[in-house]
């Protein structure tokens, strides 16, 4: 029979919830959103396409993204995804 010491089941509460924190990032959701480009009188502009990317320029009271928030937004592990343009008709 194995016996634990109090540094052996305190050292097990620690290590437990990290084996857990990197088990849920190998299986989390990806970090992903996803913009569109338009060309606003002759600037082009990131508009933000999914609910995620909407949420980070509204948290920036923001309507639209600029290119040092895409910098910020992929250090936080984001992946940013262009939506591809739809060509119109005339």
């Amino acid at each position: 029979m194995t016996t634990f010491t109090t540094e052996d089941r305190i050292m097990a509460q620690v290590i437990s919830p990290v084996d857990e924190l990197q088990h849920n990032l190998k299986f989390s959701p990806k970090l992903q959103i996803v913009v569109r480009l338009k060309t606003n009188y002759g600037s082009q502009v990131i508009y933000p396409s999914c609910d995620k990317a909407k949420t980070f320029a509204k948290l920036l009271n923001q309507e639209t993204l600029t290119p040092h928030n895409i910098r910020v937004i992929k250090e936080l592990g984001y992946e940013v995804v262009v939506q591809p343009s739809e060509p119109r008709k005339l």
